[in-house]
């Protein structure tokens, strides 16, 4: 299985959600995407560090300290851009229709973020797209985002490294001591 990291998780996470809400949004990944034409009325570009500087973002210590295999060496908090572009087609030179419908995808990423993500994230800097003040289809809001990601303890390729790079608890694994049954077992449970 392909490894998943933290930005990939997340974003896979955000699609999951809005497919689930039925947003309506679609969503791209990569450094082109951002200037592809927009055909859509709805949509999100996930862009890996802050693109106006290339900043992957800070190292630090582990938030989770533990035994192999699950250990951590330490913590990317790992930038990423996101655009969100949404128009309101039917009264394309309505501007206040057209904040009303980037606001709400906002508010619909801010969602999937929190139910994808809680506490393991940080908007750091939402703007608004206005370079274009005339003709311009629908508007923009450029979001920079932080999100907490381990940097595990366990070498490039080994069998287990898809479960430790899952940032978010995608896979838990649990041991529930029934000894005071008449026998002891061991459960694992999967999230």
């Amino acid at each position: 299985m392909a490894v998943k990291l933290a930005l990939q998780y997340v974003r896979d996470a955000i699609a999951d959600q809005f497919e689930k809400d039925g947003t309506g949004v679609e969503i791209l990944f990569g450094w082109r995407a951002v200037a592809q034409q927009v055909l859509g009325t709805r949509r999100l570009v996930v862009v890996p560090g802050d693109d106006s500087n290339g900043d992957v973002g800070d190292v630090g210590n582990p938030k989770q300290i533990g035994k192999a295999p699950t250990r951590d060496l330490g913590e990317l908090r790992e930038k990423c851009t996101m655009y969100i572009h949404a128009a309101e087609s039917l009264t394309p030179e309505d501007e206040e229709a057209q904040y009303n419908e980037a606001r709400l995808v906002f508010e619909a990423l801010y969602r999937a973020l929190h139910h994808a993500a809680y506490g393991r994230f940080r908007i750091v800097q939402a703007r608004w797209l206005t370079s274009a003040k005339e003709r311009r289809y629908g508007l923009g809001i450029r979001v920079v985002l932080e999100l907490s990601a381990p940097l595990t303890d366990s070498p490039l390729g080994a069998a287990d490294y898809y479960q430790l790079a899952s940032p978010f608890g995608e896979e838990v694994v649990a041991e529930i001591d029934v000894s005071k049954l008449d026998q002891t077992t061991t459960l694992e449970v999967l999230s």
